[in-house]
């Protein structure tokens, strides 16, 4: 409902309620406008003091909390307009650093090192991440249970993988869903079947990129197969399964 149109009109209310408070004073008012106990206008042959008195203690409360709700929602509008104006800055960061990098690779000079543009690439993706976890907070994302979303960069594109955990049913073998970055959001790229998902790790082997989620258990069942995923070339397959108990996190590391 828009709080704007609403909140005349119980102010309105609690005047009509008034005004036939006046009008009964002295004794029984006939004709009295009030509330019945559904909260909907009513037209009685009588209404005592009391009665009136209740109804304009229950509008004047409503209407502070209505306009208790009116400024939660200018909080909320500002809130937004600065995590667009962060998302632009970034956007900005993100446009500059990737026009540098085509123009060392372009020039090809000497002193541009492949030191220095990895560099730049790592502060690239460093940004575009940040970018992604900036949008998180004002773009809505269904979930199931959401226990874990890991956001990546992959070749130059952004994806964002969420752990679905389980349905307000109380399943946990449900789909969880791997996102991608189309510039403005975050659209959907691809469902993975999950069982009580807990946790996504991104890492890369030579080259390969993989996706790996900790699956901690599937309707009670705690012992089931954690899966990691290759990337193909156009989506992530099932590379390998590995059996866990109640697994809750991956983590990946080299020595």
């Amino acid at each position: 409902c828009n709080m704007h149109s609403l909140l005349p009109l119980v102010l309105c209310a609690v005047a009509l309620v008034t005004v036939s408070m006046a009008s009964g004073a002295g004794g029984d008012a006939h004709g009295v406008v009030g509330l019945d106990e559904d909260g909907r206008l009513v037209l009685a042959d009588a209404f005592n003091s009391t009665t009136l008195s209740a109804l304009l203690s229950r509008q004047t409360e409503q209407a502070s909390a209505i306009g208790e709700l009116y400024r939660t929602d200018m909080q909320l509008v500002s809130t937004l307009q600065q995590q667009r104006s962060e998302i632009m800055r970034l956007e900005s960061e993100n446009s500059q650093q990737q026009s540098t990098i085509l123009e060392l690779q372009q020039q090809q000079q000497p002193g541009a090192t492949s030191e220095q543009l990895a560099a730049l690439l790592r502060s690239l993706q460093q940004v575009q991440t940040m970018l992604c976890r900036v949008s998180l907070t004002s773009i809505p994302i269904p979930t199931h249970g959401a226990a874990d979303g890991t956001a990546f960069n992959m070749n130059g594109i952004v994806f964002l993988a969420v752990a679905n955990s389980v349905t307000n049913g109380g399943n946990t073998d449900i789909m969880s869903t791997i996102y991608r970055w189309n510039g403005t959001g975050f659209e959907p790229f691809q469902d993975v079947l999950t069982r009580g998902a807990d946790d996504w790790e991104y890492f890369s082997i030579n080259g390969s990129s993989f996706l790996a989620v900790a699956n901690r258990q599937s309707n009670g069942d705690y012992s089931v197969d954690s899966v990691l995923y290759r990337w193909n070339g156009s989506a992530f397959e099932q590379f390998q399964a590995i059996r866990t108990t109640g697994a809750v996190d991956w983590e990946y590391f080299s020595i």
